[in-house]
């Protein structure tokens, strides 16, 4: 068989990568919910998994897990570690720039605002807004 080329193994490998953190997760949301049965603050996770279907996810999730290994054995392709600190750090940032990205006055676009409720707003966005600096 014919060696891939850099730039297709850097293609492929993203391709796994994606593939690979997807399917954690997806592992760890399952994890969580069967765990965690309280509702959250705006979106409660409904376990609704029989045991048939919480086995039959493991054992696919495991099978997936397989042929990526089997992919990146074939092909060549060469892990990395990535730090949970800087992932961490990676999505924190995803959570700011949303954070950061709702002014009140972007209300103005769905309707006129009733001005009594900026300050209030405006607080507790800034206070989002510190909490998940701490978690940068």
């Amino acid at each position: 068989m014919k060696a891939l080329s850099e730039s297709q193994q850097r293609s492929f490998r993203s391709t796994v990568y994606v593939i690979e953190e997807k399917l954690r997760d997806m592992e760890a949301t399952v994890t969580y919910a069967k765990a965690n049965q309280q509702p959250g603050e705006l979106l409660t996770l409904e376990y609704d998994l029989n045991e048939d279907e919480f086995q039959s996810f493991q054992n696919t999730a495991a099978e997936i897990r397989k042929v990526l290994r089997d992919i990146v054995k074939t092909y060549g392709l060469e892990g990395e570690s990535v730090s949970l600190k800087h992932l961490l750090t990676t999505k924190a940032s995803f959570i700011w720039e949303d954070v950061t990205g709702a002014p009140f006055d972007r209300l103005k676009g769905h309707g006129e605002i009733d001005e009594s409720l900026r300050k209030r707003y405006e607080n507790l966005f800034k206070q989002l807004e510190i909490l998940t600096d701490k978690l940068i």
